[in-house]
């Protein structure tokens, strides 16, 4: 049995690292998931979306809706549901009886979302 002193055999590293094991190479052009292209992550384009905008020379328009308009419209369309579903009874017959409720929770939860924004909250400051 040889000792750890003997010569025959090399010293290891005291941290317990092989030495004979190299470390893997790492990739330049890796990019973190959210930064990559949407869909890069199951084998598509590893390119950063800003890489193929300017690859292609596109850039995207500013959207100029503002997102109150978008729930009005949707507490609108809503509304619009309920009026259909009220003028047509038997659309809320039978087994979908629950079916009214469902816009009036979109119109309870849209009017909640209306405040938020017209408080100025979050992200909506320019809302």
């Amino acid at each position: 049995m040889q000792t750890p002193g003997s010569d025959s055999q090399p010293a290891r590293p005291s941290d317990g690292a092989d030495p004979q094991v190299q470390p893997a190479a790492v990739d330049s052009h890796a990019v973190s998931d959210q930064q990559t292209v949407a869909g890069s992550h199951t084998g598509g384009d590893p390119r950063t979306a800003k890489d193929v905008g300017d690859a292609r020379g596109i850039t995207p328009p500013a959207v100029p809706v503002r997102t109150i308009h978008l729930v009005q419209w949707g507490i609108l369309a809503w509304a619009l549901a309920l009026v259909v579903l009220l003028a047509f009874p038997d659309l809320r017959a039978g087994e979908r009886s629950w079916w009214l409720w469902v816009p009036v929770a979109g119109i309870l939860l849209g009017g909640l979302g209306y405040v938020y924004l017209r408080r100025g909250r979050g992200n909506a400051v320019d809302a």
